[in-house]
Formats: structure tokens, sequence, C-alpha cells
């Protein structure tokens, strides 16, 4: 545009008269625009080549960027998912080892367990299966600590120590104990009590043919007092139920002492302390 201006000075010096004329280049003017346009147009198709995507903003396709950006979403949650599963199936198959690891280990244990009722065996025999079984019950317990899968434990969250899971096995044994001895038992009187002592004489040499395993526990351990309140527990409930059992409630220490000699003499007189265990019996009455 070009603006020229024209002044003519009147006969008054303080009176200025202008003209101002403009001109406008419609032709420049237009050919900015279309330029302007063309631009425009170069970029996106250079956006969209470099991208390899037709919608790149919501200017190009408004409804279509709403499809693509959700489809773009469950694709990228699909990958996500796929990564979990992956490594969901490496923790399976970690979790599988340790199992299998200490299911031999345990199976191991049993048969252990199961030799040493073997007549042939000395005592000596016996003390090294058991060397044998508390080197596997350490490997057991350090197995189910190391079975770890990005430092999350597999097995079991929580690993027990070796005297809570004596504690825990103590327990079991409490109640097949209970079970075996005063399951089915006659009417309460002398023949009950009488039924008792033979079921613990019956346990004692399917079981526990060494001693009671209550006290042998205590003895390994003297200082655990969680050991010693099972114990105290075990004894307490068994001379309870038998009283019950014999119907001489007032007579219960009577029957502990009874039944604990039963007990302690087993390994030494077996069937001979079931015999006179049951004579002591007799005499409660009198």
């Amino acid at each position: 545009e070009q603006i020229s201006a024209v002044c003519f000075a009147e006969q008054t010096p303080l009176e200025v008269l202008i003209m101002v004329s403009v001109s406008t280049n419609n032709g420049a003017l237009t050919a900015r625009y279309h330029a302007g346009l063309m631009s425009a147009n170069a970029g996106k198709a250079l956006q969209r080549l470099s991208s390899g995507e037709r919608i790149n903003g919501s200017g190009d396709d408004a409804a279509g960027l709403a499809v693509a950006s959700k489809m773009r979403s469950q694709i990228r949650g699909l990958h996500a998912a796929l990564k979990n599963t992956a490594q969901g199936i490496s923790l399976l198959q970690t979790a599988a080892e340790g199992m299998q690891t200490s299911e031999k280990m345990v199976q191991r244990i049993r048969e252990l367990a199961v030799q040493s009722h073997n007549g042939t065996y000395t005592d000596n025999d016996r003390m090294n299966l058991q060397f044998e079984a508390d080197s596997l019950l350490n490997q057991l317990a350090q197995n189910v600590e190391g079975t770890k899968f990005n430092d999350i434990n597999l097995i079991d969250k929580y690993t027990p120590s070796r005297s809570e899971m004596v504690l825990a096995a103590l327990e079991h044994r409490h109640a097949r104990y209970i079970a075996h001895v005063f399951d089915d038992l006659p009417l309460p009187g002398p023949a009950a009590l009488q039924s008792v002592i033979i079921s613990i004489g019956d346990w004692m040499a399917q079981e526990a043919e060494r001693g009671c395993l209550f006290h042998a526990a205590v003895a390994a351990a003297p200082r655990d007092t969680r050991l010693r309140d099972l114990l105290r527990q075990h004894k307490s409930d068994v001379a309870k139920r038998a009283a019950i059992a014999a119907d001489l409630a007032d007579r219960e220490n009577d029957i502990s002492v009874i039944i604990e000699g039963l007990t302690q003499s087993w390994p030494l007189l077996q069937n001979a302390a079931v015999t006179s265990t049951l004579n002591l019996a007799r005499l409660l009455r009198r």
C-alpha cells in the first residue's frame, strides 16, 4: 500500500490542509493468502508422512481421533496384560519348582520316620536317621524362605522357625492322640478307664515306641516356654478326659500320675507297663 500526502498552505500560516490517498496491492495479498494455505497443507502432509497416521489432531478428524485414541488405549492395555501374563507364568513356574523340592524333602522325612520303626535298628542307627531328618528340616525351611519371585515369598509369606514347626506338629499330634484314645469309649466307669489305658498302650506301641515326644521336645529345648505350656496343657487335657471317662472327676491328679507312669515306663516295660497300669487303676475305687 502506498500512502501519499499533499499539503497546501493557505494564506493563514496556522491552517494546514492535508489530503491523504491510500492505494492497495490486491494481487500481492491474494498471493500471500494462497501461499499460506499451501504451506499449511504441506505441513499437514509432511506430518502425516512422518507419523504414518492419517489423523494427527482433532482438526484432521475429530470423530476419527476419538475412535483412534480409544483403540490405541485398548492396544496398549492388551500389551501390558500380555506382559503381566508372562510374568505370572514365570512366577507359577518358580513356585512349582519350589513346591516340588519341598515335597521331595517331606517325602524323605516321612520315609525316614517309617524306616526308624525297623526293629533291627539300634539306637545309633536311629540317631543317624534323626540327624538326616534334622538336616532335611533345615533345608526345607531354607527352601521355603528362598523360593521367591521379585522378592515375594511364593510358598509362604511367613516362614516359621524350627521351634514353631515343632510346636505346630505337637499340636497336631495332640489332636490325633485325643481322637485315638477317647473316641468310641463305653459309658463312664471302670470299663471306660480300662479302654483308655489300653488305647494309650496301643498308641505308644504304634506312634511313640521310644517314649513321649512332648517330653522329648521339651528336653531338646528346655528354655522354650511355649513347649512347656503345651506339654502341661496336653497332660492336663488327657488326665481330665480320663477322669471323666472313669467317672472319677475328683481323682484327676491320681489318674494323671498313673497315665504318666505308663508313658514314661513304656520304652522299658512295654506291654508289662499296661498291665501294671490297669492294676493301679483298679485301686482307685477302693
